[in-house]
């Protein structure tokens, strides 16, 4: 369970978030990572798993200003 704290807390401090929706008391933590980083988002999903009730996706953008299309998963 430190490991996971550990995670979560450290995934705050960088490319992580807390949500709190306005109807909710509870906040919801989110993470998102580049298409080229996904080794390290399954394996920070893999942990998040015991706490975690779904699963993560896969997201598409196309950039307006450059054409180019990103992908990145997010939780």
């Amino acid at each position: 369970m430190d490991q996971l704290k550990e995670i979560i807390f450290g995934s705050v401090l960088g490319d992580g978030k807390l949500e709190l929706s306005p109807k909710s008391k509870n906040a919801r933590f989110g993470f998102t990572q580049s298409e080229g980083q996904k080794d390290y988002f399954v394996f920070v999903c893999s942990f998040l798993a015991v706490i975690s009730s779904s699963k993560y996706r896969v997201y598409a953008y196309v950039d307006q200003r450059t054409g180019k299309t990103y992908k990145s998963q997010n939780t």
